[in-house]
């Protein structure tokens, strides 16, 4: 083989092989633009999940979305708050957007609020064929009929466009009380108000017979907290690592105004005696303040008063307590 033939063949190779990269690459391109728009399945958790739908807080964060846990087993699911950017957030965990129809509100904060107008918006143009039922403290009522003063004139020209169907596009807005038990199927929903706190607020306990599942949106009450997680397999919940705000002061930044924020939450070095004395097997936090650079940082601040295993939410993941 004379040396041109052989150039001429390594070129060949190279051009192949830059055609196969060339293909590989735009199939994965269009592989990833496909997922985003497809048609999901209804999912159906065979054991007792807890989906993070957005694991962030209080302030905007391109890597955490709004909060929001999606929670349950088989078609009985519940939504626990509805944070900014909940649609993308159940796409990212392969939750079509129009099977969440229970939404549970630990409070009337805009963090836990701002995705409700997406969540049925999307929902419907996603096919959903019943309400949205929105349960939550005094005010949700107020609240959802605004909301659907604001949104329905846009909703209805949509509906008529894409025949939508017309019971998908209604909101029903459910006042609880302390104490009160919702039924989903299998599962049972209890609410345990928060006292003390700038407005109503609740816990959540969610029950599928023997497991449990107990979440905390607000954590400003931490007798009704530990009611609500007594026993439970995992406890969800938020925390102010104040740690972190005194460092900031040492360091000459005026932290008064996180001081004042900082008051309406828990502080993550409580979190770990709060999960001793509640007796529960697990902790999962979200919504943190700040969030942490490290999980190791956070986790080892609750594991010194606290025994079982301690997780950081990530969006998308799914966790079987």
């Amino acid at each position: 083989m004379t040396l041109d033939t052989r150039l001429g063949v390594l070129i060949g190779m190279l051009v192949l092989l830059a055609g196969i990269w060339v293909m590989a690459f735009l199939s994965k391109h269009f592989e990833r633009v496909a997922s985003a728009v497809a048609p999901l399945e209804e999912i159906e958790p065979e054991a007792f999940s807890i989906i993070v739908v957005g694991s962030g807080g209080t302030f905007e964060n391109p890597d955490r979305g709004g909060p929001a846990l999606l929670a349950g087993r088989g078609k009985d699911l519940a939504l626990f708050d509805a944070g900014r950017g909940v649609s993308e957030g159940l796409r990212r965990a392969a939750v079509p957007v129009r099977q969440p129809r229970a939404v549970f509100l630990s409070s009337l904060m805009p963090e836990n609020t701002a995705g409700l107008d997406e969540l049925f918006i999307q929902g419907w143009l996603d096919g959903a064929k019943t309400p949205l039922v929105v349960y939550g403290p005094a005010g949700i009522t107020s609240l959802i009929d605004a909301l659907l003063r604001a949104q329905q004139p846009g909703a209805d020209a949509q509906a008529r466009g894409f025949a939508l169907p017309a019971e998908g596009g209604r909101i029903q807005a459910r006042e609880l009380a302390d104490g009160q038990e919702i039924a989903l199927g299998a599962l049972r929903v209890r609410a345990f108000a928060l006292a003390g706190g700038p407005l109503p607020a609740f816990a959540y306990r969610l029950a599928d017979g023997e497991r449990a599942f107990a979440f905390a949106g607000a954590s400003w009450d931490a007798e009704a907290l530990a009611r609500a997680a007594d026993g439970a397999q995992l406890l969800a919940t938020e925390g102010v690592y104040q740690a972190s705000l005194a460092q900031a002061a040492a360091a000459g930044a005026d932290v008064s105004q996180l001081h004042e924020e900082a008051k309406l939450h828990v502080a993550l070095e409580q979190v770990g005696a709060l999960a001793t004395r509640a007796g529960v097997r697990g902790v999962l936090l979200a919504r943190l303040r700040p969030p942490p650079a490290f999980h190791y940082q956070y986790e080892d601040v609750v594991e010194q008063s606290f025994r079982g295993p301690v997780r950081i939410a990530e969006d998308g993941e799914t966790i079987t307590p």
